[in-house]
């Protein structure tokens, strides 16, 4: 017996092991084993059925769990002659024979149903004529019942009960394995339902679309590392022809970067709203809101580029990211813009360097995910291939651009998991400068 359980037999007998018993022995001894290697609950339980039905003859086989909170048993698997069927019903405890096998912690043998009191009638399409009932415990603790029904008189044996009994410790273990692995399965579900979810919200708050200017293409292309990213970018108007872009790389990954690079959006854009500026103080004002008690631990890398269509200039200054890149007459030139991340320092000034565009111009500004993507041999794609692609892709459209330069980082990696989220903004001057 397992777990210190005792059977009770209605009719006070017991017998003695044969050959046969011998062997049914040896026999649970591979069963038990067998079961070990199973965490599907559904596959356990219906692989129980079966190798108890190779053991003992039963018409009704059913799976009880005990619900410690509730103090109850609810069905979770029922057998009929070998066929799964809806599981009947739940138990208080001490209600039938198996409430009273969850309240005692006993196995409980009864030949003949009808005169015991404690039997309640579950099958009403089959006249139940014994019962074998057997508590399934792990370190004294009750885990459920297993629970056999016969439409023959004494069908069970003293012996069918002690197999039980041997079995119901690998049993009890096996189930509690494969509820714990069906729990983390259904808080897995949910959390990716949630991810999910989150990653929708997240790539609402981006633009859904480019903005349209006269004389001048934008195209973009946003791939967090994981279910959520800390990569961000934002297209705020803000004046006729006026246009501030930002691309923002928060410190981080997931979760966590994603709501502090949500919070960021908000930020800048009600910076735009209230008190339009450049580039350059916009980001001092940024680092200022992002260095207010309650939200250090953090910090974001960010470039602002500020648009005039009408007069064709660009105006661009940095907190971090890497230099934006000009491509003119098939060279590119990085823009050196410099500035601290913000959020680490107070007081700090960001420089800014004003672009007059021409015709054919192509500004791209990256997240430093496209510079650190490496290939087997851990090198990077870096400035020297990110420049080649650009003067490759240069003759495309704005947003067919942002594209294959997104492309080429991800098969310079080899297409595997990345690291680190990418972002990359693209502006294309189709107009001559006044």
């Amino acid at each position: 017996m397992s777990d210190s359980t005792s059977t009770t037999d209605v009719t006070g007998g017991s017998t003695s092991p044969t050959s046969e018993d011998v062997r049914w022995l040896s026999l649970l001894h591979e069963i038990s084993q067998d079961l070990s290697g199973i965490l599907d609950f559904t596959e356990l339980v219906d692989r129980i059925a079966h190798q108890v039905g190779s053991l003992i003859d039963y018409r009704l086989f059913d799976l009880y769990e005990w619900d410690e909170k509730a103090q109850r048993l609810r069905a979770r698997f029922s057998q009929r002659s070998g066929r799964a069927w809806k599981p009947r019903m739940s138990l208080e405890a001490g209600e039938g024979v198996c409430g009273w096998v969850a309240l005692h912690k006993r196995s409980l043998r009864v030949p003949d149903v009808c005169s015991d009191h404690r039997f309640v009638d579950c099958a009403s399409d089959i006249r139940v004529r014994s019962e074998l009932a057997v508590p399934l415990l792990t370190k004294g603790r009750l885990v459920g019942v297993l629970n056999l029904e016969s439409d023959r008189v004494d069908a069970f044996s003293q012996c069918h009960a002690d197999m039980l009994e041997t079995l119901a410790n690998p049993i009890a273990v096996a189930l509690e394995n494969a509820r714990l692995v069906e729990e983390l399965r259904s808080k897995e579900s949910s959390l990716l339902k949630d991810l999910s979810m989150a990653r929708q919200v997240q790539s609402a708050l981006l633009p859904a679309h480019s903005p349209l200017l006269d004389g001048i293409e934008i195209g973009r292309s946003w791939l967090p590392a994981r279910e959520l990213g800390g990569d961000f970018y934002d297209f705020l108007a803000c004046g006729p022809d006026r246009l501030t872009i930002a691309v923002g790389d928060v410190s981080g990954k997931s979760t966590p970067a994603a709501l502090y690079g949500s919070m960021a959006i908000g930020a800048l854009r009600a910076q735009i709203v209230h008190s339009p500026c450049s580039p350059a103080t916009l980001l001092r004002r940024m680092n200022t809101y992002l260095l207010q008690p309650g939200l250090d631990n953090r910090f974001l890398a960010m470039t602002l580029a500020m648009l005039d269509a009408s007069a064709g200039t660009l105006t661009l200054a940095s907190s971090g990211l890497p230099h934006p890149v000009l491509l003119r007459d098939g060279q590119v030139t990085p823009l050196q813009v410099e500035g601290m991340p913000l959020g680490l320092f107070p007081d700090q000034r960001y420089e800014e360097t004003t672009l007059r565009l021409k015709k054919g111009d192509v500004v791209a500004i990256c997240s430093d995910g496209l510079h650190e993507s490496i290939d087997e041999q851990e090198r990077q794609f870096a400035d020297r291939c990110l420049h080649a692609k650009l003067v490759k892709l240069g003759h495309l459209p704005a947003q067919d651009i942002a594209d294959g330069m997104l492309e080429a980082s991800q098969l310079h990696s080899g297409g595997s998991s990345h690291d680190d989220d990418r972002t990359i903004v693209v502006l294309k001057s189709s107009r001559s400068a006044s």
